[in-house]
């Protein structure tokens, strides 16, 4: 996130529920679990604030039980 930090930008990083480790159980995490997580993010953003969502990052390697 360097880049956009350099480029004048406040980044707030969100690591989505069940996917904090590899290892987390992800049979109880939903979408809108995930949805809720952006939602909150984004609501705590100040109000006059713009907001811009961006996937950063690779996809988690995937586990033999999946």
């Amino acid at each position: 996130m360097p880049p956009l930090e350099a480029a004048g930008h406040t980044v707030r990083a969100l690591t989505l529920p069940g996917l904090e480790s590899v290892d987390d159980g992800r049979s109880a995490v939903h979408l809108s679990d995930h949805v809720d997580a952006v939602v909150a993010a984004i609501d705590a953003v100040p109000r006059l604030a713009r907001v811009v969502l961006v996937r950063w990052g690779t996809r988690p390697e995937p586990r033999g039980d999946q």
